[in-house]
């Protein structure tokens, strides 16, 4: 197994290949987020409220539910 320390040579030796910008910003931001709570915006949070609403009102499928949804579906197609 590697050392902590040869991990993240490697990584560092990976990045520094990196030429594309926009991938660099995700990359700096997912890295930012071992620092900083992440923070939903106000309609993730509406999302999530509405969700747990709907599990409230049983409003929701097991996943031996959806799975079989899913293959029916598939078998449709």
């Amino acid at each position: 197994m590697r050392s902590i320390e040869e991990k993240q040579n490697q990584i560092i030796q990976r990045i520094r290949k990196i030429n594309d910008h926009d991938f660099l910003d995700s990359l700096e931001k997912m890295l930012s987020l071992d620092s900083e709570a992440y923070q939903l915006s106000d309609e993730q949070i509406l999302m999530v409220e509405e969700s747990r609403a709907q599990i409230a009102r049983g409003e929701y499928k097991t996943h031996e539910e959806a799975t079989s949804d899913l293959k029916k579906w598939l078998k449709e197609r």
